[in-house]
This record gives structure tokens, C-alpha cells and sequence, in this order.
């Protein structure tokens, strides 16, 4: 630590020693190359300079030996009133050169200096000036001339000449400066053309103080020799290649030529040894070879090839005459076999017609129709090529002959016209004549069409021939004529209504829904009949029935009919009779009608099969619903009770109040649906004290249940009292009165004799009636149970 210390305070010492000079280099100005300066460097201060010394750096010995011992005679002055010493050192009589350039100099005392930069301006020198590239050259090759000056302060500025003609290179002169020296350089991108031969070229530099030095070079462009072909209708294609038109069969004479070249050469033919080509009677061949004119020197082979154009045609091949069937788009195909050139304007037109069609090869005819049958001609025209670009119109055509095939269209006519033909039925209906207008010609039919567009053959001639009139001509006769074209028939069709006056014809009378299953008397019940007429007719609907001795008997008032009507041809007429409600006495029923118009009467129609009606039992007619027997112990008696049912019921007898077990019962489904009324009679031999009462007759299917009550007193067997009264309220839900009653109705399998029903009688008594233990109303009851069982499983 000691040592550190000791050397700190010799520095300072050392420090003290030395004042503070102000240095001072005077300016030597604005210095070029050759020229004598002096260097003068004062020092101000309190004191002189102890240690004082110029120096250059970068150090050169070249330039660093002009300042040694520059320090040697120093000049000091004193200035009492400042107090300081000036002190001057001078280095007298330097030569400057650009050695000097840019080098620092530097005058110091052992604490103060002060620095100076040398600027010494100089050139541009010959030697140190170059304009290289190559003088001579190929036309066509791109080359590249650079004038450079490697050494001058400041840059220079480069000018071109070509000659006396300043121009001015692509590229912009590039400047480099290293250590204050500038080089600068500047290149000249240019192609080798002939009009550059013989031309000097020159680069001029311009440096400080407008010194010059100019570098220069002559070029001298060589060519490949340059060629032209002499003749007629020849025309330059590009620099190598020519086009000459001629016409088949014409004479070619053509001369080669030398035009330009560096050095010079002569020209010819390739192949022939002479500048001269003739050709007599040219063939189209001549078009696919190729002719050289050819010249040949140290730079290059140059051929200027001429291609041969031959003209010829336009010529067709010929075309095939052209069937279509009217109506179809066809299209007429001109096929060129030989032109060249190729020709510019194509025509075709209608034979007879200046109209132009198409401008095409292709000739499309739309929707062709037979007016445009005929010859068409198609037309080409080429433009052949002559002197001075001008031309030459040449043209050839071909014919083609189009056939229009057509059907009958809209030509189908009748003889004589008609729309409508109206007769009686039984008149003759005259002959209709068919004709149209086809090509080929046409074939007839006729056909007939009813209603339902059924579709009859009548005839295969052009005159339809009906004869006499009936119902079954009525319709649409339509003559349908056709004619055999390229691949289908064609065909169109004329019509013609015919109406004939006839009597009503009924087509059918059909029960709806009819299925063989009952109908519900819930329900109503329709007929429809379609009835065919000419004029309008009068229906008239009545009932049949096979019991029955009248075969059309009349409507109650239950039934409703109603009809819709359609005319066209005739008329067709739907009626429908709606009988409700239906009732079981309607049962076996048909239903017929009739119609009239005055034409005539129809037939009477009747339904196919007649009607089954199901319900649940009620009382027959006028039977009573409640019912008093008197009568005396010992006596017999015989009770009645009358239904009418579909299907057949079970009928029992209950000794009230016992309702669980019957006394007496009738099994009436044995009649299942063809048979309506039941009568069940209840027989006592002997009546006991224990069998008067109410008894409760019940009949039930399964529609459901109806029942009635008879009341038996016990009363006294005088010898003039062996009848007891019965006294009977009317039934509540009586069968009604206003029905006609048909005998043929009334079958009873269960009974010898039906009861008289009168709904309006009421007798105070009734006679009870004995009867044998073995009728069949007793007997039944046997097979009730096997009966019942079958029956509703019938129902299920």
C-alpha cells in the first residue's frame, strides 16, 4: 500500500511541473498536390514547453521525415502584460503530395496537443485512369465497357462520348473512399450493333480544378449476312422465315439475294447452287416443303426459309338428300374436302330464295316444316391472297336435297263437317267421311269413346258407317288418322258427338253396403239405380216382395228419394231411395223403379237381393202390453202373447214375484232372420189356487228385451161364466198403425193361427182359448238351450 502511495504523489508532482499550454496549428488552407508548405505550431502559457514534438499518424516514414528535429529552434516571446511565453515551433518548405492526404498531425507538449487533418487534393492522372472492355464484337452479344480512376481527392465525375455525342450509361458511377482517396468507376451495358462500327467511344474524367483526362476505344461490330427473297406474292413472316402464295397449278420463280453482311459473303439456293428457284405447274405438295435461301461468312450460317403456301379449292363432297319428319330439327352438314386458305364466308340458301340461312357449315332447320322441303345449296368462299396484300374472292358450293316427312296435323277434316249429330233412336245415321293431308299417305280409324274414355275400334276405313241408331252408339267418334315417318307413327284426330233420343235404359238398382249381413233398424237404408236416358226421364221407386201378390207396391212414408243428373252425350242419372227408420216387417223387402221419358218406359229393375232387418222384440201389432185372464180353480187356461223380432227371441213366462225361474218358455230363434212374428201361448189344464197371479212374459235377442205383464184372477166358474174377461191396457210401444199389412208377411211356424192385432181395439174381455200340451209352442222348449248357444254364437 506504502509503494502505491509513492508513485501517486510523483505523478502529482510531475503535473505541477508542466502548466497548461493553448496550442495552436496554424491553417496552411486549401492545399493540392505539389504544392511547398509551412507548418507553424505556438504554445501559450506561463512557461515554455518542456517537451514539445510534431507528429503524423497514421505514421509513414515517407511524411514523418519531413518533421523530425522539427522542434529544435524553437522561437519564444514573453508578454509582460500577460505574463505568458509564446513558443513556436515551424517546419518550413514541406512538398506536399497525396501521401499528406488525410493524415492527422499532431503538436503536443508532455500534457497539452493539439491535432490537425491534412487535405491534399490531387488528380485524376492518366495512369491511374482505365476504359477496359473489348472492341470488337458480335452483333447481338451483350457486353460490358467499365472506365475506372482507382486514385483522386475529390471524386471525379465521368462523361461519355460516342464521338462528339455525349450519352449517358444505365448504370450510375460508383464512389469508394478509403482513408480520403476516391475511386471511381462507372460501367456501359450495351449490345453489339452494327450502326456501333467504326464508332470511338471515349471516357472523359473531370477531377480537382477541372482537371481532365480522357481514355478511348473504336468498336467494330461483326454481322451474319442478311438475306431477301425476290419474287411475287411474298410476304415476311419474321428475320428467318418468308410466305409465298401461289395457286395450284401456276408457275414460281423466286431470286435470292444478298442484302447486308460484315465481312461480305455471296447468297443461293440450298441444294441448288444458284441464286435463281423456278417451278413449273406448282401441286399442292409443294405446300408441305420448305426452300432455303443461304449465305454463309466468319460469324455465322444465316437461311432465310420460305414456306409455300398453295392455294386451292374451296371444293364439297357431295351430300346425301336429307329425310326428316315434320316437326324434328335437323341439321345439313357442308363438308369442305380441299380449300386452303380456309374459306371466310359460308352461305346457305333455299334454291328459288336469295335469303341467306345460315353462315355456317352447319345449316340447323328447327321445327322443320313441310313448306321447307326442296334443294338447299351451300356455299364457300376463300380469300386467296395476291400483290400488295390485296385478295382474291374464290368460291364453290354443293347442293342437298331435304325431304319433310309429315303426319295428318291439324288438316284431320270431316265430310260433312259437323260437331254434333243428334237422331232418334231407329233412324239411319248417316256416312262420315275422314281426310287429312299426309306424306306418306295417311291411314283411318275410327274410334268410339264413352264416358269412362273406354276406347272402341270401330273401323279401320276413312268412312264410318253406323246404320241405324240406337242407345248403344251414343258417344265421341273420333277419327284418328296416321301416317308411318322415320321411326314412329304421327298421327292427330278429329271428333264428332253423336246424340241419339231413347227411351230410359236402367243400368243397375243395388242395395248400399250390402254385405249379407242384416241391417240395424237404427239405421237408414239406400238404393242407388243408375238409369241411362236421352232426354231427361221421370223415376218412379216401389217394393216387392215374394210373399207378395202385387210386384210393385207403394212407399210409405218413411221413404225419401232423391237424384243427381249428368249430361253429355246423354244422360246419366243416379237416384237413390233412403228408406228410415227400417223396420223388421221390412224384412224380405226388394225395391224396384221404372223411368219414363217421351221417348218410352224403361223396364222395371229390381234389387238383387232384398233386405233383412234386425231389431230388438216388440209387440206384434196390436198386441197389449198388460193383460187380465180371470178365471176358477179347475179350469184350464191358455194365455197368448205375439212379437215381432229379428233375430227370433227366447220368450219365457215368470210366476211373479219369482223372476229366477221360468215356468214356460219358448225358444223362437229357430226362425233366426228370415221369420218376424212369434207367438208363445202359455197352456194350464188345470189351473191350482197357487197359479193365479202375475205372470211376466219376456222376450229377449240380442237387440235387446221387451216385456209385458198378465194378470190372472181367481173369480167363480158359473155355468154362464165359463170366459173369463181380460182386460188390457195398450202397449206403450206399439208396432204403427199406418203400415200396410202384407198377408204374405204373416208366417207362424209356432203357431196354427196368428191373432187379429187392431191397435184401436179395446174389449173389456177375451176368451181364453185351450189348447193341447203337445203343440209346437210347448215342444220347443226342449232345444232351447242347444238353439240359444248356437245363436249367439252365430251373432258373435
Amino acid at each position: 500500500m506504502g509503494f502505491w502511495v509513492v508513485i501517486t504523489l510523483v505523478l502529482i508532482v510531475q503535473i505541477k511541473v508542466e502548466a497548461e499550454f493553448i496550442v495552436t496549428i496554424i491553417d496552411i488552407g486549401e492545399v493540392a498536390e505539389g504544392d511547398t508548405v509551412n507548418f507553424t505550431c505556438t504554445f501559450t502559457g506561463t512557461t515554455t514547453p518542456t517537451r514539445s514534438f510534431f507528429m503524423i499518424h497514421p505514421h509513414s516514414d515517407d511524411v514523418s521525415k519531413y518533421f523530425v528535429n522539427s522542434t529544435l529552434n524553437p522561437v519564444i516571446e514573453y508578454n509582460n502584460n500577460s505574463k505568458n511565453y509564446t513558443t513556436t515551433f515551424t517546419v518550413l518548405n514541406v512538398h506536399m503530395d497525396r501521401r499528406f492526404n488525410y493524415k492527422n498531425l499532431f503538436c503536443s507538449s508532455l500534457w497539452s496537443v493539439k491535432q490537425k487533418r491534412l487535405l491534399v487534393y490531387y488528380g485524376p492522372d492518366d495512369s491511374k485512369m482505365e476504359l477496359s472492355g473489348k472492341e470488337t464484337g458480335i452483333e447481338g452479344v451483350s457486353v460490358s465497357w467499365k472506365c475506372a480512376v482507382s486514385e483522386s481527392n475529390p471524386a471525379v465525375n465521368l462523361t461519355w462520348y460516342n464521338g462528339s455525342t455525349e450519352f449517358t450509361p444505365d448504370s450510375k458511377p460508383v464512389v469508394t473512399s478509403t482513408d480520403g482517396n476516391f475511386k471511381t468507376e462507372q460501367e456501359w451495358k450495351f449490345i453489339y450493333t452494327r450502326d456501333y462500327t467504326g464508332s470511338n467511344v471515349s471516357c472523359v474524367a473531370n477531377g480537382y480544378k477541372n482537371k481532365r483526362v480522357t481514355k478511348s476505344k473504336q468498336l467494330q461490330v461483326n454481322f451474319a449476312p442478311e438475306l431477301e427473297v425476290k419474287g411475287k406474292n411474298l410476304y415476311l413472316i419474321d428475320k428467318n422465315t418468308m410466305k409465298c402464295y401461289i395457286d395450284e397449278g401456276a408457275t414460281l420463280n423466286l431470286t435470292c439475294r444478298m442484302v447486308a453482311a460484315s465481312p461480305m459473303t455471296s447468297a443461293e439456293w440450298e441444294r441448288r447452287g444458284t441464286d435463281q428457284l423456278v417451278i413449273t405447274n406448282v401441286p399442292k405438295r409443294l405446300g408441305s416443303e420448305m426452300f432455303n435461301c443461304k449465305a454463309q461468312n466468319s460469324v455465322d450460317s444465316t437461311y432465310l426459309r420460305v414456306r409455300f403456301v398453295v392455294q386451292y379449292g374451296p371444293e364439297f363432297s357431295n351430300i346425301l338428300d336429307k329425310s326428316a319428319n315434320e316437326g324434328d330439327n335437323i341439321t345439313l352438314n357442308g363438308n369442305i374436302l380441299n380449300a386452303n386458305p380456309l374459306p371466310v364466308k359460308i352461305t346457305w340458301r333455299k334454291v328459288g330464295s336469295a335469303k341467306v340461312l345460315s353462315t355456317n357449315l352447319k345449316l340447323s332447320l328447327q321445327n322443320i316444316r313441310r313448306e321447307q322441303a326442296g334443294v338447299y345449296v351451300v356455299e364457300a368462299t376463300s380469300l386467296r391472297m395476291r400483290e400488295n396484300n390485296t385478295t382474291e374472292e374464290v368460291t364453290g358450293n354443293t347442293t342437298v336435297n331435304v325431304v319433310v316427312k309429315y303426319g295428318p296435323g291439324d288438316s284431320v277434316k270431316l265430310s260433312p263437317n259437323l260437331t254434333t249429330l243428334e237422331v232418334d233412336a231407329g233412324e239411319p245415321v248417316p256416312p262420315v267421311t275422314c281426310s287429312a293431308d299426309c306424306h306418306p299417305a295417311c291411314h283411318y280409324a275410327w274410334y268410339r269413346y264413352y264416358r269412362t274414355n273406354i276406347r272402341i275400334r270401330i273401323t279401320s276405313t276413312a268412312v264410318l258407317k253406323l246404320g241405324n241408331a240406337s242407345s248403344t252408339d251414343v258417344g265421341i267418334y273420333m277419327c284418328e288418322a296416321e301416317a308411318y315417318v322415320i321411326g314412329k307413327y304421327l298421327g292427330a284426330n278429329v271428333t264428332f258427338e253423336l246424340r241419339v233420343k231413347y227411351a230410359p235404359d236402367i243400368k243397375s238398382v243395388v242395395l248400399n253396403e250390402y254385405r249379407r249381413n242384416p241391417y240395424n233398424d237404427s239405421f237408414p237404408i239406400t238404393v242407388t239405380s243408375i238409369i241411362r236416358t236421352y232426354p231427361n226421364a221421370t223415376i218412379t221407386w216401389g217394393i216387392s216382395h215374394e210373399k207378395s201378390l202385387s210386384s210393385f207396391l207403394p212407399l210409405d212414408s218413411r221413404y225419401s228419394a232423391n237424384q243427381t243428373m249428368t249430361c253429355t252425350y246423354d244422360c246419366e242419372i243416379t237416384a237413390i231411395l233412403t228408406v228410415f227408420p227400417p223396420l223388421c216387417t221390412d224384412t224380405g223387402n226388394k225395391y224396384s223403379l221404372y223411368a219414363t221419358n217421351r221417348k218410352g218406359n224403361s223396364t222395371i229393375k229390381t234389387t238383387h237381393y232384398s233386405v233383412t232387418v234386425t231389431c230388438k222384440p216388440s209387440l206384434a201389432n196390436d198386441a197389449l202390453i198388460n193383460q187380465t185372464y180371470r178365471t176358477c180353480e179347475g179350469a184350464e187356461l191358455n194365455m197368448t202373447a205375439s212379437f215381432v223380432s229379428i233375430p227370433g227371441p227366447f220368450i219365457s213366462w215368470f210366476l211373479l214375484p219369482n223372476t229366477n225361474k221360468y215356468v214356460h218358455y219358448h225358444e223362437g230363434r229357430g226362425g233366426g232372420y228370415t221369420q218376424i212374428f212369434y207367438t208363445t201361448n202359455y197352456y194350464i189344464p188345470v189351473m191350482n189356487r197357487h197359479m193365479f197371479g202375475t205372470y211376466l212374459v219376456k222376450a229377449t235377442n240380442y237387440r235387446g228385451v221387451t216385456k209385458i205383464y198378465i194378470q190372472v184372477l181367481n173369480s167363480s166358474c158359473a155355468v154362464d161364466s165359463t170366459t173369463p174377461y181380460l182386460h188390457a191396457s195398450m202397449p206403450t210401444h206399439s208396432v204403427a198403425t199406418t203400415l200396410p199389412t202384407l198377408p204374405s208377411y204373416s208366417v207362424a211356424t209356432t203357431s196354427p193361427t196368428l191373432p187379429s192385432f187392431s191397435a184401436a181395439k179395446t174389449s173389456p174381455q177375451n176368451t181364453a182359448s185351450p189348447q193341447k200340451s203337445g203343440q209346437a209352442g210347448v215342444n220347443v222348449a226342449s232345444v232351447l238351450p242347444s238353439l240359444l248357444s248356437l245363436l249367439l254364437g252365430f251373432i258373435v
